[in-house]
């Protein structure tokens, strides 16, 4: 997604969930290739953060595991595990440092450029409490799809 659209969607989901007394932290996840870029709009103090990538088809050795997430703020750390088509995300912090609104990291799909589809978005706030967000994905540059209700199961 070219950054001028990646900013103006980051912008109208900011401002279209301030404009509400129960605002939600929201993830943008931008694929390109074989490659997510994690963009996050933090408005309930997240420390945490787990979510399902499905990537039907692909086979474990095909993601290095150990090296699927990378340039996470230094606050923060990345677990990637895969079984049965679903690489579960896991990004927290040792310290219960907040996440900071922007771009937190990128994963790597391995050889896998097909279309993903995000299930069970969980997120934990400073205080441990769990948080329901939103999440849009957008794949290879097409219009940016919600998908918080499919999660919420």
């Amino acid at each position: 997604m070219n950054k001028f659209i990646k900013i103006i969607v980051f912008t109208a989901v900011f401002f279209s969930t301030s404009a509400f007394s129960e605002e939600n932290s929201t993830l943008l996840l931008s694929q390109e290739k074989n490659r997510i870029s994690i963009d996050f709009l933090n408005s309930d103090n997240i420390t945490a953060l787990q979510f399902d990538v499905v990537l039907s088809g692909l086979n474990k050795k095909s993601i290095s595991l150990g090296s699927c997430i990378s340039g996470l703020p230094s606050s923060h750390t990345g677990t990637c595990q895969f079984k049965g088509g679903v690489m579960r995300v896991v990004i927290y912090s040792t310290n219960n440092e907040t996440l900071d609104s922007g771009n937190i990291g990128t994963i790597s799909l391995g050889n896998f450029s097909n279309e993903i589809k995000v299930n069970k978005l969980v997120m934990g706030t400073v205080d441990l409490k769990q948080i329901k967000g939103e999440v849009l994905i957008d794949v290879d540059y097409k219009k940016p799809i919600l998908r918080d209700r499919e999660m919420r199961k």
